[in-house]
């Protein structure tokens, strides 16, 4: 390969014996060199925080028996090799303290209980993961039929993005964040003292209600406790709780 360029005084240009190059590291990394670009990240897929190529490629060297269903990433069937690509994302963020994990999300339990990594260096769910593998194989697809002048690709829109008017965007995920029980008790201690505008208080942003931990006070996010008379001598109070919804 031909690469560089030559300017008045100095030249980049060399030549890469691209062959040799493939003869030494093997038909294997050869044949999965493309699905490994894309899964860790290139100009159409997003990458992995602090996971760079280098930590991707070591990860494919040391563990070709595990990941030989990567050389037929490029398939345009939606399932084949993703079972080897869920199985690259596991490897390429589980450490030697890390037991055996079947899912990312099982990973992503024991790290996040068992270290102090931030949130970002996590890795991301298997729904995640999943959304992202499928954006990785179609741009696989289209590097390894690079070489065919009119090639037949599937629709995008099968393959982890979804068509918003004549745009597409990235499907992250196809399942909701945190289960509505969780989120029903999760509070952010927002800063805010009135609550009306969402830019300032994180409760509204995310549809909770303030609580007593918040700053604010006597704010209309709030749950309100009212006490009825239940039978009229005083001596049973019902209480009732009211949720008040300012949006």
């Amino acid at each position: 390969m031909h690469a560089g360029h030559a300017e008045k005084f100095v030249t980049r240009e060399r030549f890469i014996p691209v062959t040799k190059i493939a003869e030494e590291i093997g038909p294997f990394l050869c044949s999965t060199l493309p699905a490994m670009h894309a899964i860790s990240g290139c100009d159409s897929t997003s990458g992995f925080f602090k996971i760079g190529k280098q930590t991707a490629y070591k990860t494919l060297q040391r563990h070709q028996d595990e990941l030989k269903g990567l050389t037929e990433f490029q398939s345009p069937d939606q399932e084949t090799g993703m079972n080897s690509a869920r199985k690259f994302g596991i490897l390429m963020y589980k450490s030697c303290k890390d037991r055996l994990c079947s899912t990312l999300d099982e990973l992503r339990l024991i790290q996040s209980s068992t270290t102090d990594k931030p949130v970002a260096s996590l890795p991301p769910t298997e729904d995640a993961f999943h959304q992202h593998a499928r954006r990785a194989k179609y741009q696989t697809m289209i590097c390894c039929s690079s070489h065919i002048a009119q090639s037949v690709l599937g629709n995008p829109s099968e393959y982890g993005w979804t068509k918003s008017g004549d745009n597409l965007v990235c499907v992250r995920t196809s399942k909701e964040s945190a289960p509505s029980e969780l989120r029903n008790i999760t509070h952010l201690y927002c800063q805010d003292t009135s609550c009306i505008d969402e830019a300032k208080c994180a409760c509204l942003q995310v549809g909770l209600t303030c609580i007593e931990a918040c700053k604010c006070s006597d704010c209309p996010n709030t749950v309100r406790i009212e006490q009825d008379n239940a039978d009229g001598d005083g001596m049973a109070i019902a209480m009732k709780v009211v949720q008040i919804d300012i949006r």
